[in-house]
């Protein structure tokens, strides 16, 4: 499970500091825009979290396998509420999965 990540992410707004280290009832949703390139797929990911009446946002691209989609997008809502400074325990069911273990990974490698 490798994903390229393309560019850097944008935060909206950007957090300062640990903005929900001690949050409980998180919500998220997320957006997907995709490109074919090759036998690759670039995915554009928005992921918004939300806790009471805060919402954050961050825009991320990489480059993945076609069947390697829903872990991409899983495994960078969880690094995006980490950020935030959301505990393991405290991130939804829905998300930690068999196949979100992993975080997102650099590009090592040949993915054709």
């Amino acid at each position: 499970m490798t994903y390229q990540k393309l560019g850097e992410d944008i935060f909206i707004p950007v957090p300062d500091g640990k903005p929900l280290e001690n949050a409980t009832d998180l919500k998220f949703h997320y957006y997907l825009s995709s490109r074919v390139n090759g036998k690759l797929i670039d995915l554009d990911i928005t992921s918004k979290i939300f806790e009471g009446d805060r919402m954050f946002i961050r825009k991320s691209c990489y480059r993945v396998r076609l069947g390697e989609i829903e872990n991409c997008v899983k495994a960078n809502i969880i690094d995006h509420m980490e950020k935030l400074g959301v505990s393991r325990s405290n991130i939804p069911k829905a998300l930690l999965g068999k196949y979100s273990a992993g975080y997102t990974r650099p590009y090592s490698g040949n993915m054709a």
